[in-house]
């Protein structure tokens, strides 16, 4: 009998599925991943308020985007992260850039705030992504207009089953100029009414507050609410994950 191990007619162990060269389930290309991560990317740095914004994957990982944007800092921020997501070989900028949003607030007021937002999963790994991003972003901002804010204010909005709206916020010192640059707003601090718990740590134990304070509130399951929290930035920086710290329902 033949020893011959090489015969094609014998089993060979199958390669591991890489998410990199096996098509996810409902796409029918390795590219078309690259093109959903893609379409993620561009939703978690521009939201829904930006033209769209062309997405073209080709040679196994070139990716091209076309569209108009209303700033360089919205441009500056999807190319960077697009060129960060794995699979990406080179990004193809053939952005536009429209009427400049960059204005400047007059003075600031005592409870301004500046914010950016992010759009994520309603999980820890992603909120808890999406908030060290946005603290490093709110950072590079305040350091280069010669400020060091000490409070970390995130507001949940649409928080769903699966997806939450994210504002994340530092205070601006009364009587200063602050732009408004980019997917970076001036905002007021969120008010709070009389409802408010303590969260344990975690998303989870975040989810458990918001429920409580559903209940308490009289709110029902598919209404509307927003929900906050303040920080000592000292306290959360860099931020590894939801502390125990209290809930607040905003008004």
């Amino acid at each position: 009998m033949s020893s011959d191990t090489s015969s094609r007619t014998l089993p060979r162990p199958k390669a591991k599925i890489d998410p990199q060269q096996t098509p996810f389930v409902g796409n029918e290309t390795v590219e078309d991943n690259l093109h959903e991560a893609v379409e993620v990317a561009i939703w978690t740095v521009l939201g829904q308020g930006c033209s769209p914004v062309a997405v073209e994957v080709r040679d196994g990982g070139v990716v091209a985007l076309t569209g108009t944007l209303p700033s360089e800092t919205h441009r500056r921020d999807l190319v960077a992260a697009v060129r960060a997501l794995k699979g990406v070989m080179s990004v193809v900028d053939h952005l536009d850039i429209g009427a400049d949003e960059t204005v400047a607030t007059p003075s600031a007021k005592a409870g301004d705030m500046l914010y950016v937002r992010r759009f994520c999963a309603a999980d820890e790994t992603s909120t808890s992504a999406a908030i060290r991003q946005a603290i490093g972003r709110l950072a590079t901002h305040f350091a280069e207009q010669k400020m060091a804010p000490t409070t970390l204010v995130v507001i949940y909005r649409n928080l769903r089953p699966q997806t939450v709206t994210l504002d994340i916020a530092m205070p601006v010192p009364a009587g200063t100029t602050m732009p408004n640059a980019g997917t970076l707003r001036v905002a007021r601090m969120p008010a709070s009414n009389a409802f408010e718990t303590v969260a344990q740590p975690g998303f989870e134990g975040l989810i458990e507050a918001v429920t409580t304070l559903k209940k308490k509130a009289g709110i029902r399951r598919n209404d509307t609410a927003a929900f906050w929290q303040s920080f000592d930035l000292d306290q959360v920086r860099p931020w590894t994950g939801h502390p125990q710290a209290k809930v607040h329902l905003a008004a």
